[in-house]
């Protein structure tokens, strides 16, 4: 068996980024869905609801991502600045995630057309991971 293909999608739904060697760790490769976007009560928004998320590039820089979209400025997405507890939900998984900033939240709302909250899952996520050991 030979691996043909390796994408990281540093934000759940938006392009993948492909990669020819990565890193993985208990949860996974290292930058998969370390960035979730979620309606205001917390509901995971993925491209089968909002297909122009597979649009958006991310681009992973030291300490946060820069986010592409064709005819809008780029806008960078600082961890650092993702510090405000909020709920997530993805799937039947309920769990806590950072929520940041707000320009960044109205740079994917005017995509999208649809109020929305960019969190970040942290530098350890507290998404319930299945098949992993018990925390």
């Amino acid at each position: 068996m030979q691996l043909s293909a390796m994408f990281v999608h540093p934000v759940k739904s938006c392009r993948g980024i492909a990669f020819d060697r990565a890193y993985a760790g208990k949860l996974g490769l290292l930058h998969d869905r370390e960035w979730l976007l979620v309606s205001p009560d917390g509901q995971q928004i993925t491209a089968r609801a909002h297909p122009k998320l597979v649009t958006i590039r991310v681009e992973l820089l030291p300490g946060g991502a820069l986010l592409h979209h064709a005819g809008k400025a780029p806008i960078f997405a600082m961890a650092t600045a993702y510090t405000r507890p909020h709920p997530a939900q993805v799937w039947k998984d309920g769990f806590q995630a950072w929520h940041g900033d707000e320009r960044v939240d109205a740079w994917f709302a005017d995509i999208l057309g649809c109020d929305c909250r960019l969190l970040w899952l942290g530098a350890q996520s507290n998404r319930p991971f299945k098949g992993g050991p018990e925390k």
